[in-house]
């Protein structure tokens, strides 16, 4: 998303569409890939972990790099993610579900472990949660190729980048109650303008106005042709 700022004005260059957000059989198709390929190994339960926390937190990909345990619930005893140094140095609390609370506290202290680097103490709750397959921390490039090609083998034909997931943690939690407030305050959004934008796609009811609306073309040839029959044969 892009913005522009002049005079103090917020606008908007592009907007947040269906095609930017996982729905329908494209997230069904993309969750059970990351829950079912190689689920037991290492490389499946860090890249499960990464995508349940980034699509039911909006975490932004360098936040997720950036997030270190004491950050977590572990620490924090309650179900929260404390987001520190984020975009525009904006720090924030995190509300989470009390499942993805224990998911990630389990992570920390079962699976994490086993992806540091030699030289970094399971006790230094300074470091970051999330190790590489080369036991680095990761970068957001290294962040995005996780996403990328787990919607690529999932079968998804648009692109999958982890800003997606964050736009479809806003727009699912609008439309299970949030208000916008709320959501506003979740993304670490400056201006709540940034959040409205989602509210568009929330009227589901919509789909259901448009068939009552429907004015059908298709069965009326047959009158059609009825009508100009005689036109057609005087000319």
């Amino acid at each position: 998303m892009r913005w522009m700022r002049k005079r103090g004005k917020v606008k908007r260059r592009h907007n947040i569409g269906l095609s930017k957000i996982l729905y329908g059989e494209d997230f069904e198709a993309f969750r059970d890939y990351v829950t079912a390929d190689n689920a037991d190994s290492l490389r499946g339960k860090r890249r499960k972990m990464i995508c349940d926390l980034m699509i039911n937190t909006g975490l932004r990909e360098c936040e997720v790099c950036a997030l270190r345990v004491m950050d977590t619930p572990i620490v924090l005893h309650k179900p929260a993610i404390s987001v520190f140094v984020s975009k525009n140095d904006k720090d924030r609390d995190v509300a989470i579900s009390k499942r993805l609370a224990n998911t990630l506290v389990s992570y920390i202290k079962n699976i994490r472990p086993k992806t540091l680097p030699r030289h970094i103490r399971r006790q230094d709750i300074n470091q970051p949660v999330f190790f590489s397959q080369q036991k680095r921390q990761y970068t957001t490039a290294g962040l995005y190729y996780l996403i990328r090609t787990a919607g690529e083998k999932a079968g998804i034909e648009k692109r999958v980048k982890p800003h997606m997931l964050r736009h479809t943690y806003a727009t699912n939690a609008l439309a299970s109650g949030m208000t916008t407030r709320d959501v506003q305050s979740q993304l670490g959004h400056s201006d709540i303008r940034m959040t409205e934008i989602y509210t568009h796609m929330l009227n589901d009811n919509l789909l259901e106005k448009a068939n009552k609306t429907d004015r059908d073309f298709s069965s009326r040839t047959s009158l059609f042709q009825r009508h100009t029959k005689g036109f057609m044969e005087f000319s």
